[in-house]
């Protein structure tokens, strides 16, 4: 039924939009595609791309699909954004979500193109049906249906499609089924994108949308004690971009809601940088619980709303591999993934298994939906000094051949 929704789109749309639609009847937009289809090999990918830039309405269609799920997908940022903020990153994430499905329509239709059996295609009617413009077409194949409909809105500056009827069923619809439990769940656009492209992994962050010099909009010091501090945190790098942080005292907590099922994504990857260790940073001490670069994880929360979560740190003094918490009350275990100063300058590449992790600290199975991640660089407790950089923060499906399948990617850092 899939293949069939959207292989007829893709024909509705070829049937409306040539280049120069305006120009050509609709019977020369007919010879146009058949001529297309004859050829072997067939050349899809430049028009695949042309037809979905020109005559999809993606904003429309995407709202058809997904409604309010990416605002409410959001909604822990209402409490710590101001309004005029808050939509201002709606409209970011917006902007993500319309060129990523855009990107995959262009895949899809580049991909049904090179195998569609049509025959012979025909306009049956065009006219007005309640609030949208239709045109019904007949279309002989031995896998399509008889007929499709194509929905415009009439009112619209340019006349574009904005979804499909096959068979009383909706284009928009399939979609939504397809996405059901992502919108169901609010899992973060990441995920979304990731489903996308069927991708073993999900693109947390990578910094790659904010200018240099500035912060992200969807991170920021969340807790009221780091509210009016110096920000020690801000984006650098050119063709590759990655979080520089170089605290002074201040000790600050840089924030991001991420939401996705650690259970279908368990094992988390990033690449991080330490340049000036805090002197005689150990994490078990109050006076000396400094750390370089520091990265927490925070799955949910217990009946008291405490957090449950896990850190993963660079420590100045504590041996590769110690696990530990101070002993004060709601203090998270920490896990030391990187030590001293022998890969110091250098950028390391870190893989963890956060359902482990969780079930060897935590107790049991993660809850199916993360709050997100921390960052904490910080020298507040020794007094000094703590330089370091993070980047590309990865949650990858568990690969059946073990984690030494999944590669380094922090080549481009290095370079």
């Amino acid at each position: 039924m899939s293949k069939i929704i959207i292989k007829s789109i893709i024909f509705v749309i070829v049937l409306c939009s040539t280049p120069q639609a305006s120009d050509f009847s609709l019977n020369n937009s007919i010879k146009q595609l058949q001529d297309i289809l004859l050829k072997k090999p067939r050349k899809t990918e430049e028009i695949s791309e042309s037809l979905i830039n020109q005559w999809l309405d993606i904003r429309s269609f995407n709202e058809a699909i997904f409604g309010s799920y990416l605002r409410e997908s959001l909604e822990s940022y209402k409490n710590v954004l101001t309004p005029e903020k808050f939509n201002r990153l709606v409209k970011q994430y917006q902007t993500e979500l319309d060129e990523s499905f855009r990107k995959k329509l262009v895949t899809d239709l580049n991909t049904l193109l090179s195998t569609t059996d049509l025959k012979r295609l025909s306009i049956t009617s065009m006219g007005i049906n309640g609030s949208m413009k239709t045109v019904t077409l007949d279309i002989q194949s031995d896998s399509f249906p008889n007929n499709v409909e194509l929905l415009m809105d009439p009112k619209s500056e340019k006349l574009s499609i904005i979804d499909v009827k096959v068979d009383e069923n909706h284009l928009s619809e399939y979609y939504q089924k397809r996405f059901k439990n992502i919108i169901k769940n609010l899992y973060s656009l990441p995920v979304l994108t990731a489903h996308f492209s069927d991708s073993d992994y999900i693109k947390l962050e990578d910094f790659s949308v904010t200018p240099e010099g500035e912060l992200p909009l969807d991170w920021g010091s969340w807790r009221k004690k780091d509210q009016g501090k110096p920000m020690p945190y801000q984006i650098e790098g050119d063709s590759t971009r990655y979080l520089a942080a170089r605290d002074s005292g201040y000790s600050v907590i840089l924030g991001k809601f991420l939401h996705w099922n650690p259970l279908e994504y368990p094992l988390l990857t990033w690449c991080w940088r330490a340049t000036h260790l805090p002197p005689g940073g150990n994490e078990f001490i109050d006076n000396a619980n400094d750390s370089a670069v520091g990265l927490y994880v925070i799955f949910s929360q217990n009946w008291l709303r405490v957090p449950k979560q896990l850190k993963y740190v660079w420590s100045s003094t504590l041996p590769l591999d110690t696990i530990g918490r101070r002993k004060k009350m709601f203090r998270p275990w920490f896990f030391v993934k990187e030590s001293g100063d022998k890969n110091l300058n250098f950028w390391q590449f870190e893989v963890v298994d956060l359902e482990n992790d969780h079930k060897l600290k935590l107790g049991g199975k993660p809850a199916n939906r993360t709050i997100g991640l921390g960052i904490l660089s910080d020298a507040n407790s020794t007094k000094s000094y703590a330089e370091g950089y993070y980047a590309d923060f990865r949650a990858w499906k568990r690969p059946n051949e073990g984690l030494k399948t999944i590669s380094d990617h922090c080549g481009s850092l290095r370079k």
